[in-house]
């Protein structure tokens, strides 16, 4: 890399780091270069958030794309989206699968990765969605990490259930670093841990529940 570096433009050598990086391969998730980290010149994220079900990525919200949400994502830059995919994942580094799977989104939306990988010019791209209606491409500006981060917060609340649904308890909580809360008047303690950090009071809060005569798992 830094024999062709002179010859690189700035987006593929962003790549390029990113791709030394990722040689940690997984179990070494807290090391790498992010797409919404702060960085001196901040990279740039298209306005979408898609999420990885079980049946493909999909468009959760976007900014002017009420229409396409619940669409399957399958190409951008006309590029279809399983090469795509293919590109991006040796940049990330990750725990484990389920890691990769939630970074990916952000690495697909970031400008600066998909212009250095050869996909788009870095600047408006076409997103290609697809649903029953047939498929539909739509041009999109990037923004700023910092306004992409605003706009699409880390925590995502899936949408409310439907009217006399309950709220599974993973979406109750979905939008808190860390919580408790029993079940079956304390027969099961409910753990969600969303972020990592100082977890000495939640652990606290964990064995005060469980030390409980009513408690099972």
């Amino acid at each position: 890399l830094a024999a062709r570096a002179d010859s690189l433009d700035r987006d593929e050598l962003v790549v390029g780091l990113m791709r030394l990086m990722g040689l940690l391969g997984e179990r070494d998730g807290h090391s790498g270069i992010y797409t919404l980290h702060e960085h001196p010149r901040p990279l740039r994220l298209y306005p979408l958030r898609v999420y990885w079900f079980s049946d493909g990525l999909a468009l959760v919200d976007g900014d002017g794309l009420t229409g396409e949400r619940g669409s399957k994502l399958v190409a951008i830059e006309h590029v279809p989206i399983d090469e795509v995919v293919a590109k991006v994942t040796p940049l990330i580094t990750r725990d484990n699968e389920w890691s990769l799977r939630e970074r990916i989104p952000y690495y697909l939306a970031c400008a600066e990765v998909l212009h250095g990988l050869g996909v788009g010019t870095g600047g408006a791209a076409t997103f290609t969605f697809e649903s029953a209606r047939g498929r539909r491409d739509v041009e999109l500006e990037p923004v700023s990490a910092a306004q992409y981060s605003s706009r699409f917060p880390l925590f995502w609340q899936p949408p409310a259930p439907p009217a006399g649904a309950p709220t599974p308890l993973w979406v109750r909580h979905r939008s808190k670093p860390q919580a408790v809360a029993t079940m079956q008047r304390g027969r099961f303690v409910y753990v969600a841990y969303n972020s990592t950090y100082d977890s000495v009071d939640l652990a606290a809060r964990i064995i005060r529940l469980a030390r409980r005569p009513t408690f099972r798992r």
